[in-house]
């Protein structure tokens, strides 16, 4: 299971439904939902918010909020 965390820090974003997806020649694509009453339902901000994804401590994504 994926552990989406803000970058540079511990905060760990309490999402579901997490999937990424890798394209020949395309950046790749995280895609989660959040529930309304999350914390970070509201806190995200498009091309300002940094996230990075570990798949059993190991990084496999890192990248900016687009939507």
């Amino acid at each position: 299971m994926y552990e989406i965390r803000l970058k540079d820090t511990s905060q760990l974003i309490e999402a579901f439904n997490g999937k990424i997806t890798f394209e020949k020649n395309k950046p790749g694509l995280l895609t989660f939902s959040l529930y309304p009453n999350s914390y970070f339902y509201e806190k995200l901000e498009p091309y300002i918010t940094d996230l990075v994804v570990y798949d059993d401590n190991k990084k496999v994504f890192d990248g900016q909020v687009i939507s």
